[in-house]
């Protein structure tokens, strides 16, 4: 495993520093295990039609 990501800031400035933040988070992920476990899991009241992204397919999904 490698070294815990660094604490993220709370977002300041423009998207693009909030997106490079997010970019630079996961560069300390080794795996997609540990990429999985870097967000929590989305809670299951909001998973819901109006908040799907189609198109889009998680990995491993039928």
């Amino acid at each position: 495993m490698g070294a815990a990501p660094p604490a993220r800031p709370a977002p300041t400035g423009t998207s693009a520093d909030a997106q490079r933040s997010i970019v630079d988070g996961f560069r300390y992920l080794e795996n997609r295990t540990e990429r999985d476990q870097y967000f929590p899991p989305f809670p299951e009241t909001k998973r819901i039609e109006a908040n799907r992204l189609h198109g889009r397919q998680a990995a491993g999904s039928a």
